[in-house]
């Protein structure tokens, strides 16, 4: 959905209609920029919060995804055979973090 932007005026009328955006990352920093074909454009700063809890160089997150495996109770235990069958972790659906269905 576009982005109009408008003189407000006492006759209104369309400065502007932002429909293109894209994800700019350089080294003056990440923004996000709106523009429309003559030029014009709007960039909004993007300042992630990064929060982390685990080591990265221990551990990894992998996101999967399947179109048919969407139920929330679709969660498995992820083994390794040549560890003497030691579970190394799960794989859930990450609708279910947020369920009272399950007992994980």
């Amino acid at each position: 959905m576009p982005i109009k932007l408008i003189d407000n005026s006492p006759s209104p009328r369309i400065l502007s209609l932002l429909d293109k955006i894209e994800f700019v990352n350089t080294e003056d920093g990440k923004f996000f920029k709106l523009s429309d074909s003559t030029g014009s454009e709007i960039r909004v700063e993007y300042i992630p919060s990064f929060v982390s809890g685990w080591d990265v160089d221990r551990y990894d997150i992998l996101l999967f995804e399947n179109p048919y495996l969407t139920a929330e109770n679709d969660i498995f235990q992820v083994y390794e055979s040549t560890l003497g069958d030691s579970r190394l972790g799960w794989i859930f659906p990450v609708t279910s973090l947020d369920s009272n269905e399950n007992d994980y």
